[in-house]
């Protein structure tokens, strides 16, 4: 009765997990948020059941967690002291509360490896619907423009798209793929991943997102840094190493010869209208700034009616103030973790550093602390937290 129990709550959560990730298209939270509650559900139930699991201690691990949870609730509390809206105080930055999932994993016993193949799964199928709606955008619109008014519609599942093209891309390149006990599990042939490698690429480039093409080319370097660093100072070539500057000058040339880099380059370039807008919000939140924040749900002094910006980092530290901290240290902590650990299998943590890069569009978009953001750092916290345990045993 346990196995089965437990078997029905592990499967009713990964689907919940999987309709909670597809369904979040176009920026939509609320499905997640009912996954999630769903989730807690299953979870209060097991614990009813007198069923519940020991959680694991992991110092770390534990750290990240508990801190990120008492911001929420240091948020609220100073928002509620602060006077500001009720209704804002509650849902902004609400997925800061998606932290719990990490405990629930555990209560519920889920095996972490058919967590990241649930979703890739949904990434999947995300990228299918993200790279039809980019080819009908190229063939039936009849501008750029129009192009970048309706990439919103797949826009909200971006992060899938790093999380396949990683997958794809060490599959092609890791020198261990022929032993690596996680990439034989996924048996992902040579030929799809090229397949994947291409159309996730594709698709990312189709969003005329700056942050998440700045992810994409992140991930590349760090895969193959990691992969290939004992190359990077010796007179020994590396046939794949080679194979990927040729890959990279084509592509170069290719941005060049139609314009696309001006797009890459803007980045940062203080002239593009949507970074003068940013710079503009600068301009009031950190005048607006003080020591221990104004709580959840304040507005930025002079700054329209809105709690939100796309500065999504000087936002979190106009929120909470000096306990802010705890956000920056648990993500900088998790990449630490992920590093130090890159050799257990070069596939795993590669899909797990995807996992993470959302930090980056994150500079210019207010999706550090989405639901769909949150989702995949509690499962990089968890499956560094199996792994570690399974090494105990």
């Amino acid at each position: 009765l346990t196995m089965k129990l437990s078997r029905v709550l592990e499967v009713n959560t990964i689907i919940a997990l999987v309709i909670g990730v597809i369904f979040s298209i176009g920026l939509n939270s609320r499905i997640l948020y009912v996954s999630f509650f769903i989730i807690v559900v299953l979870a209060l139930f097991l614990i009813i059941s007198n069923k519940a699991a020991l959680i694991p201690k992991n110092n770390t691990i534990d750290f990240i967690v508990l801190s990120l949870l008492f911001t929420w609730l240091y948020g609220v509390i100073a928002g509620l002291l602060n006077g500001n809206d009720i209704v804002s105080v509650i849902s902004n930055f609400a997925g800061l509360l998606l932290y719990s999932l990490y405990y629930i994993f555990h209560l519920l016993r889920i095996d972490y490896i058919k967590i990241i193949k649930a979703i890739l799964f949904a990434s999947l199928v995300s990228l299918f619907f993200g790279f039809m709606s980019g080819l009908y955008n190229i063939f039936f619109s009849d501008t750029l423009n129009s192009m970048g008014n309706t990439r919103i519609i797949i826009f909200g599942n971006m992060m899938t798209y790093i999380i396949i093209y990683a997958w794809s891309l060490v599959n092609l390149i890791s020198p261990s793929f022929a032993v690596d006990s996680f990439s034989q599990q996924l048996n992902l042939s040579r030929i799809n991943a090229i397949l994947l490698l291409i159309i996730s690429a594709l698709t990312i480039l189709f969003s005329w997102s700056k942050g998440f093409m700045l992810s994409m080319t992140v991930i590349t370097l760090l895969i193959f840094l990691l992969i290939y660093k004992r190359y990077l100072f010796s007179v020994r070539v590396n046939k794949k190493m080679l194979y990927f500057f040729i890959v990279a000058i084509f592509m170069l040339l290719l941005m060049i010869l139609t314009d696309y880099i001006a797009l890459f380059t803007s980045i940062f370039d203080k002239s593009d209208v949507s970074n003068q807008v940013r710079l503009y919000q600068l301009m009031y939140l950190v005048d607006d700034l003080t020591l221990f924040g104004h709580g959840a749900g304040a507005l930025i002094h002079n700054y329209g009616n809105s709690y939100g910006v796309e500065l999504v980092y000087v936002n979190i530290v106009h929120k909470y103030g000096l306990f802010s901290i705890f956000i920056f240290l648990g993500i900088a902590l998790t990449m630490f973790k992920l590093f130090i650990k890159f050799k257990h299998s070069f596939l795993l943590m590669s899909i797990l550093l995807s996992f993470m890069m959302y930090i980056f569009p994150s500079l210019g978009n207010p999706i550090l602390l989405a639901p769909l953001s949150v989702i995949l750092h509690v499962i990089v916290l968890y499956t560094i937290t199996c792994l570690e345990q399974k090494k105990l045993r």
